[in-house]
This record gives structure tokens, sequence and C-alpha cells, in this order.
């Protein structure tokens, strides 16, 4: 299911045209059904249902003055937007779910940049014992303290802690 959600993120970023993309579920420019699509074809549950029955939120949403901001996701992603791109699947009767979030910034050339580039996303660098030390953050340039990543994984998911380093 990780794998799954991960490759369902990325099918959204090779679809990701500036300009063109939207946020909405549906239409030829959703970034939506094109990781909809991934998971819909690519796994099955227990019982042989298509995992996309098991993509049950949204894929993004705006990031801004808050956390989730709101906006018409209808229009074209261009420069200056900031939104994110977190696909998932939950399977309630197997107890298991997986949700890969992250945050994207489209530059004013139309280039799409992973802000949390540098935060650990794949299998094996979110495994149970996986430490990250020193992850430096760059935001518009800008070195931001250095932190200490700690990831923890347990059967009620994933919790990232980060702590400042020591200067």
């Amino acid at each position: 299911m990780w794998v799954g959600s991960t490759r369902a993120q990325q099918a959204a970023i090779a679809a990701f045209q500036p300009g063109k993309s939207t946020l909405r579920r549906e239409g030829a420019n959703s970034l939506y059904k094109a990781a909809y699509d991934y998971i819909n074809s690519h796994g099955k549950d227990l019982h042989g249902k298509p995992l996309g029955d098991y993509f049950i939120h949204g894929l993004s949403h705006y990031v801004g003055l808050n956390v989730h901001d709101a906006g018409d996701y209808s229009v074209p992603i261009g420069p200056g937007m900031v939104f994110t791109i977190e696909p998932g699947i939950y399977i309630p009767e197997e107890n298991l779910g997986v949700r890969i979030e992250d945050m994207f910034y489209v530059d004013k050339d139309g280039k799409l940049v992973k802000l949390t580039a540098a935060l650990p996303s794949t299998a094996e660098e979110v495994s149970p014992s996986s430490t990250t030390s020193f992850v430096n953050w760059r935001i518009n340039g800008s070195l931001v303290k250095p932190c200490n990543l700690r990831v923890s994984v347990n059967s009620c998911g994933m919790s990232l802690a980060a702590t400042q380093s020591p200067e």
C-alpha cells in the first residue's frame, strides 16, 4: 500500500501541467484522477476489489495562511500556488491505511517544486528504525534551522517528530 500510494503521487506529479492541471476530482487535467487511476489499476484488497474503492478522500488542498486553505479546485494550478499531493489508501476491514502527503510550490516558470523533498518518503526511509539527522530545510533559498527528524511507525500509523539540532 505504501508503494502504491507513493506511485500514485508520482503519477499525479507526472501528470502536472502548469496552467492546465486542477485539484478537482474529475476532468481531463485532474491530478486527483491521475492518482486515482493509478491506485485503481494497481492492486486489490483481500476480496479482489480494486484499491480505488479505498481512496476515500481528496488528493490535495491548498496551503497558505492556513494548513488547509480554502480555494476553488477547478482553477488551473499556476505560478505561486502552494498545495499538497497526498494520495492514500484506507482499508478499514483490514485495519490498514497509508497516506503520503507532500507539499508543492509552482515556481515562476511553472516548474513543480517539492517543498518537502528533504523528508523521508520511501518505505525504506520511513522504516521503524529510521532516524534522519540534521535535515536542512530551505524555503525561498534561505536555510531554516536544522532539525533532527525521528520517524516512528506503529499500528496507528507513522509520526514524524522534529527537534532543533544543537548549535
